[in-house]
């Protein structure tokens, strides 16, 4: 893993089974997350996804990639648009930076949320921290 080199990208249906269990989990039933109508009548094309589940898509990229045993120490996101029902979500993600220290690698991550019609929906930077792993 060097600087440069892209990680697995993430991807998600928009759909309404997914959102349902996270809002049931958080409690959160807002309107605009359900109903078309809703959301319309506040400006949106669509119902649209929680924002924190927004979020998580983009922490589950890096557990995807290391797995249990990275710590995520900074996460820094930022919604540009909404994932609106129905429509795909791609989060990919390019290593910017990358150390050692401590016994551990250092990375920084970009990552970018893109929708099948290449809108922009959220992008990140991530610092992490992997342990090294003397196979010895």
């Amino acid at each position: 893993m060097d600087v440069g080199d892209l990680i697995p990208s993430f991807s998600r249906e928009g759909k309404v089974e997914y959102w349902n269990r996270y809002a049931a989990v958080n409690d959160e039933f807002a309107d605009h997350h359900w109903s078309d109508e809703v959301a319309q009548n506040e400006g949106f094309e669509k119902a649209f996804a929680m924002a924190p589940l927004e979020q998580a898509y983009m922490h589950n990229i890096i557990r995807e990639w290391l797995g249990d045993n990275v710590r995520i120490l900074f996460v820094n996101i930022r919604l540009r648009s909404p994932f609106i029902r129905d429509r795909m979500i791609e989060i990919s993600g390019k290593i910017l930076k990358k150390s050692f220290l401590d016994n551990e690698y250092c990375f920084e991550v970009e990552l970018n949320a893109l929708d099948e019609k290449v809108n922009l929906i959220a992008t990140g930077l991530v610092s992490i921290s992997y342990p090294f792993l003397d196979e010895e």
